[in-house]
């Protein structure tokens, strides 16, 4: 959820998808067109077809190399992207989660909100400056309204910077912890206290059959080599 000038482009952007379908790939068609005329291949086609070996395998998850690749540093244009020293929720994107809300409460189905966690530095430069306090006001003022709404507060969680594939996205070995531990959660009843924080990170072995971006890689080398 972005400011309100970040609110307005979204708009846009929706505005012109709906007149203009093409308008939403249009940096993929370019690529096609000019790498076409190049007579290669697309870049991202190798990309889309190890999405779609990896989505598939997975059931529609996508589990990122369990391989250790942030190193914790965050530039400064990364903060600024990230909206690290100012935030509010544009106007347009809190009636939609309130619409959304009032409609999962109006059906009785329970919802989880999961405030994932982020790498330390992230977190604490948040912290700092009064964006992580904005946000979860926002988030507070949502659930007084929806007492269906149980949210999941992974901000505390102690997940280090080799959990992370990137500044906000959970390598393998993150993942694989946080989608057991929040599947436990969901998977009772929900109960009186409605802030649930996330357990401690700790690294666990895979007990499900789940393949990494690393060995879809793998297997997709293999097929090529055995055409």
């Amino acid at each position: 959820m972005a400011r309100d000038s970040g609110g307005a482009g979204m708009m846009a952007e929706i505005v012109l998808g709906r007149l203009l379908p093409s308008y939403r790939d249009r940096l993929e068609i370019r690529e096609a067109v000019a790498s076409a005329l190049k007579g290669e291949p697309a870049p991202t086609f190798a990309t889309n077809r190890l999405a779609e070996r990896n989505w598939g395998v997975n059931l529609g998850a996508h589990l990122n190399s369990p391989r250790q690749t942030f190193s914790g540093d965050i530039p400064a244009e990364t903060h600024r992207k990230l909206l690290s020293d100012g935030w509010k929720c544009h106007k347009y994107n809190a009636l939609a989660v309130d619409r959304l809300l009032a409609l999962a409460g109006s059906r009785g189905i329970p919802v989880y909100w999961l405030i994932p966690p982020l790498p330390p530095a992230l977190q604490g430069r948040r912290e700092r400056s009064g964006v992580d306090g904005a946000f979860v006001a926002f988030v507070r003022s949502m659930q007084a309204k929806h007492p269906g709404v149980t949210v999941v507060d992974g901000r505390h969680a102690g997940y280090e910077d080799a959990a992370f594939a990137d500044h906000t996205h959970l390598n393998g070995r993150g993942a694989m912890t946080m989608s057991h531990d929040l599947a436990a959660i969901v998977g009772r009843p929900p109960g009186p206290a409605r802030w649930v924080e996330l357990p401690r990170f700790r690294d666990r072995a895979p007990d499900v059959r789940a393949e990494d971006v690393d060995q879809s890689r793998l297997a997709l080398e293999a097929e090529a080599a055995r055409r």
